[in-house]
């Protein structure tokens, strides 16, 4: 559980995160008082012969960690999240090119020198897929302004426009040092929930691959409620453990 024990959880001074697995609870909690309470969904465990492309899924790891950092996620592993959420796109109409805009000094750049693998077309379906084709009522307005059937930004990285952060503090200083470990796994939404949510269509929650779903509404009340500020404590509880009694709404 690294360096924080049970002792230290339910401070009747800070609050802390506590993620119950198994109930499918992610509860912002000062004291014994529940302050927030929202669905969240972790790993599952793999099922033995079947064959992953990228990478088997687990049951989201157990321990106590801190909270290091609550920013867009980026990952060569997968490829569809090379890139920030909100990335600015722009098509090339005459070679019929998908440029995107850098973060660190605005120049722009060929999609096709950091993810070959994603064609225009790759987008143009996969935005169809998420936002709808553009007939009857649909959120495409809000990504797509001219119509062109591209997004003006990349709103398909796999981690939602920002993910939680979390590591193994050994030393209990709340910081991350050397030789402390971030963990791979991490608290976000997923574009197809966040395409659900704008377009205001019911959806249920899926399992991760070892991370912890939210909602992008929920993800914005924890926010709110200052539940995901470096320096937290969080604590994944294991599958069978259950939401102890004494927790109050």
């Amino acid at each position: 559980m690294g360096g924080w024990t049970s002792s230290d959880w339910y401070s009747p001074i800070e609050g802390q995160l506590h993620f119950f697995q198994g109930a499918k609870h992610l509860l912002w909690v000062l004291g014994r008082q529940i302050v927030v309470d929202v669905e969240a969904w972790g790993g599952e465990s793999a099922v033995p012969h079947v064959h992953y492309d990228t990478m088997a899924p687990r049951v989201t790891t157990a321990g106590a960690y801190i909270v290091e950092s609550y920013a867009p996620y980026l990952t060569k592993t997968w490829q569809w999240s090379r890139l920030p959420w909100g990335t600015p796109l722009r098509v090339d109409g005459e070679n019929q090119q998908l440029f995107f805009r850098e973060v660190t000094g605005g120049a722009w750049r060929k999609l096709a020198e950091v993810i070959p693998e994603i064609t225009l077309g790759d987008v143009r379906d996969r935005f169809v897929a998420l936002y709808g084709d553009g007939e009857g009522p649909d959120a495409r307005w809000r990504y797509d302004r001219d119509g062109d059937g591209i997004p003006d930004q990349w709103i398909f990285n796999d981690f939602g426009p920002y993910a939680l952060r979390y590591f193994v503090d050994r030393n209990r200083n709340r910081r991350f040092d050397a030789g402390e470990r971030m963990m791979g796994e991490m608290i976000h939404t997923t574009p197809e929930d966040e395409a659900r949510a704008l377009r205001g269509v019911s959806f249920s929650l899926q399992h991760s691959h070892g991370c912890i779903h939210v909602r992008p509404a929920d993800r914005e009340r924890m926010v709110r409620a200052g539940a995901f500020r470096r320096g937290t404590l969080l604590v994944v509880h294991g599958v069978r453990e259950a939401i102890p009694g004494f927790l109050k709404p």
